[in-house]
């Protein structure tokens, strides 16, 4: 593998995880106490629009 395409796949792989450790820490979201499906469906799918406006507000930054 070139490494060039290693140095992407690095970078890529820190971007997860950065998006991983906003969803832990600034958006609180890694915890739940739901109990029915429903429930954490919906949960999981509002962490998940927050995620993408807070990475979006991030790049404009």
């Amino acid at each position: 593998m070139p490494e060039q395409e290693m140095h992407e796949l690095y970078k890529k792989r820190e971007r997860v995880e950065k998006m991983f450790d906003a969803y832990k820490n600034v958006l609180d979201a890694d915890r739940s106490y739901l109990q029915d499906d429903e429930s954490v469906f919906g949960h999981v799918f509002i962490s998940f629009l927050s995620l993408y406006a807070y990475c979006k507000l991030e790049e404009m930054l």
